[in-house]
């Protein structure tokens, strides 16, 4: 953006398709592969909690990749508003829950995927200030993007996992439901 080569336009358009084709690669990867992928998850994971949470990648990745659209226009509060939206919706849908008497874990996870799906509908909205549009086809864009930033995005999930070993870890000596109240507790 900063030599003018692409418009904003291009820049948004070329940022929401592939958040949404980026964050369906583990669905589409895992689906066919299922028979296989399972005996190697841990007996702890439910099937339906992990679909529910690979369904969330593309709504957290679109929302994600708009608040950096934001970032990189200079403008910090619709940057911040999409930071925090997804988890600030969690809370006032949890605060519900509470008023309600109610706390199934069904219900507690279809109100996250609710308040991501929630979060990545306003990214989406908010894009409009770009003129961007669903677009899948490549464009040109893209490819210089991809071929400027792929080792900063693999930097960047690689500090992600070394920040979430603990989760892993947690994960693996302790009953699930203690990594739920240890990953609530941490956030």
């Amino acid at each position: 953006g900063n030599n003018s080569r692409y418009t904003p336009q291009e820049i948004a358009t070329s940022v929401l398709s592939p958040s949404l084709l980026a964050g369906m690669l583990p669905l589409a990867i895992l689906v066919p592969n299922w028979p296989w992928v399972r005996p190697f998850l841990s007996e702890k994971l439910s099937g339906l909690h992990l679909w529910v949470a690979l369904a969330a990648i593309p709504a957290l990745t679109l929302t994600w990749n708009t608040s950096h659209l934001f970032l990189g226009n200079g403008d910090m509060r619709r940057f911040n508003l999409l930071r925090v939206l997804p988890a600030a919706l969690f809370f006032v849908f949890m605060l519900l829950l509470l008023l309600v008497e109610s706390s199934s874990v069904v219900s507690m996870v279809v109100l996250w995927l609710v308040s991501v799906l929630s979060a990545a509908c306003v990214a989406t909205w908010l894009a409009r200030k770009f003129g961007a549009r669903w677009d899948f086809r490549l464009r040109g864009y893209l490819r210089h993007a991809m071929r400027f930033g792929w080792h900063s995005h693999l930097g960047a999930v690689i500090q992600y996992m070394q920040h979430r070993v603990d989760v892993l870890l947690v994960g693996l000596f302790l009953p699930l439901r203690e990594l739920g109240i240890y990953s609530l507790a941490v956030s």
